[in-house]
């Protein structure tokens, strides 16, 4: 069947004897008609077999099958059940026939010569009826392809657990229910500017080309179905080349997380619902990808909640262990009422060893409350006219006689004096994890060096050891919560200071950083820009 005839509506005219089939041509030779020939009940039935007709003219009368036979067998067939069949005779005039004949189905019962206007008639009320039949069909199968497009997404955003499982999963179901060709999700690159191919399903049908075409494209906003859908934030529909596409947007809170485009290679008209319950689709999706990811913010939530537990319970325990023991040496020492026992000397350095693990544990606790008050967003930066190298100088000199008796020497450069609107306690904090970081892995017999000094916009306080370093893939990672980039059976502590200490130089409008090379040392460098004028809060 050629595309003219496709779109022509299907009469069935059965009878061995061609002159009569050319005799009822002419009476139904209307354009919207395509009239088809059978010569025997046969052959009718293998036609039928093969298309759907809106009305069939069976002749009684024939050799091997006759039309009643036919009729039968016809009715048999799934597309013809429904057919009208009109039969035609010159022969069988009797009224056992008429009956025979609606017994099989048939809807009238034609006796030659035939009436040209009737025969033109009855056949004009057929194939309207099937007209208006076909459009009920299509309209319900168009409806229902509808409904399980939104059951289908449903039910696998219902057991799907994450947007690599869900989304292909869509594609693929959509496209089925539809008996569209391929699906494709493209995702937004708002860096870039630009929508790549992450997902897509296509139809065993689909040439190897089209797909490989398609998949590989890049859209910017605007351009392509894809590219005008996250321009505009909407469902769109598009005739694409011979075929037709439908695209709509992935919206994850106020943001076009991707657009899922549907192509089908057979034209299809346009159509309002399909783009109504692809926006619908298309929340669902988004709500789905709003509730994975608040779900893993969650879970990481509580995994930091209970590896910040073990580690701060680890940490606060091993001076805890240290008090115990002495207290309970020195309990012993009394029992014993030893003068000897019991020095000066003796009593100053359990003072000191005391005095030293309520200070680490001190140190352990303001951690974690910082930590705290960065997550609540409760970690205020009170800003007040500083003088940065009298803060670096006094920290630095707190430490000298600590890296002194390691092996180390710091030495200062100060340069100039630089005045700034900071917050000098937070800032003196910033280089005490700098300075205590730089002496922990700085290797004896090393130096630290410390400097202050001013580019065009900024203050910049830097660090410098020459220690072991810094591989490449930690520089990043040493900068987040309870990292550091030795392993924790090396180095004691929580693993905090340097994330605080960066959030505090972010919560001035800078920034901290490090250069460094493994077995050369490391550089922290920390920013602070001359223009603040208000207090602000720290938000984690």
């Amino acid at each position: 069947m050629n595309s003219a005839q496709k779109n022509k509506i299907n009469i069935l005219l059965v009878d061995d004897r061609p002159a009569n089939l050319i005799a009822l041509a002419a009476i139904l030779d209307r354009p919207e008609y395509h009239l088809v020939f059978a010569h025997s009940g046969k052959e009718a039935l293998e036609v039928l077999r093969e298309r759907e007709f809106a009305v069939i003219l069976l002749d009684v009368q024939m050799p091997e099958m006759d039309g009643f036979e036919c009729a039968r067998k016809a009715r048999a067939i799934p597309g013809s059940k429904g057919t009208p069949i009109v039969f035609v005779t010159a022969i069988y005039r009797e009224n056992r026939f008429v009956q025979d004949a609606y017994a099989m189905g048939g809807v009238d019962y034609l006796l030659k010569p035939l009436d040209t206007e009737i025969v033109k008639s009855k056949v004009a009320t057929f194939v309207e009826l099937y007209a208006k039949n076909k459009i009920l069909r299509t309209q319900q199968d168009r409806m229902a392809r509808l409904v399980a497009v939104q059951r289908v997404t449903t039910d696998v955003l219902a057991n799907a657990t994450d947007v690599d499982q869900a989304v292909p999963s869509v594609l693929k179901e959509v496209c089925k229910a539809l008996a569209w060709d391929m699906g494709t999700f493209w995702d937004a690159d708002p860096g870039q500017n630009l929508l790549r191919c992450k997902y897509f399903w296509s139809d065993p049908s689909c040439p190897a080309s089209f797909i490989s075409g398609s998949v590989n494209e890049t859209f910017e906003p605007g351009v392509g179905l894809p590219g005008r859908v996250w321009l505009g934030n909407r469902a769109l529909w598009s005739r694409e080349g011979l075929g037709s596409a439908v695209g709509f947007p992935i919206v994850v809170g106020e943001n076009v997380y991707g657009v899922i485009e549907f192509f089908c290679r057979e034209p299809q008209v346009e159509d309002l619902d399909l783009l109504k319950i692809s926006t619908a689709v298309g929340n669902q999706i988004g709500q789905f990808i709003s509730r994975v990811e608040s779900l893993r913010i969650t879970q990481e939530a509580l995994r930091g909640r209970d590896e910040f537990i073990s580690i701060a319970s680890h940490e606060l325990k091993a001076p805890l262990t240290v008090l115990r023991c002495q207290a309970h040496l020195n309990r012993r020492r009394l029992e014993k009422n030893d003068p000897a026992m019991m020095t000066r000397e003796m009593f100053g350095k359990f003072l000191e060893v005391n005095v030293s693990q309520i200070e680490r544990m001190i140190n352990l606790v303001e951690n974690m409350l910082d930590i705290t008050r960065i997550t609540h967003g409760q970690l205020a930066i009170v800003r007040e006219t500083v003088d940065l190298g009298e803060v670096v100088a006094q920290v630095v000199e707190g430490f000298r006689d600590q890296a002194e008796s390691g092996g180390l020497r710091l030495i200062l450069d100060l340069g100039a004096g630089v005045i700034g609107n900071w917050d000098g306690f937070r800032l003196e904090q910033i280089v005490t994890n700098l300075i205590t970081n730089a002496i922990k892995y700085g290797g004896a017999g090393q130096i630290i060096e410390v400097s202050v000094r001013v580019d065009s916009v900024s203050a910049l306080i830097s660090v410098k050891d020459y220690g072991r370093g810094i591989a490449a893939e930690s520089l990043e990672r040493i900068f987040h919560r309870f990292e550091r980039a030795v392993g924790r059976e090396n180095m004691n502590g929580l693993g905090l200071g340097l994330y605080i200490s960066r959030q505090i130089a972010r919560a001035h409008d800078g920034d901290l950083r490090v250069v460094s090379e493994l077995g050369k040392g490391s550089t922290f460098t920390v920013e602070l820009p001359f223009k603040a004028t208000q207090d602000c809060a720290l938000r984690g």
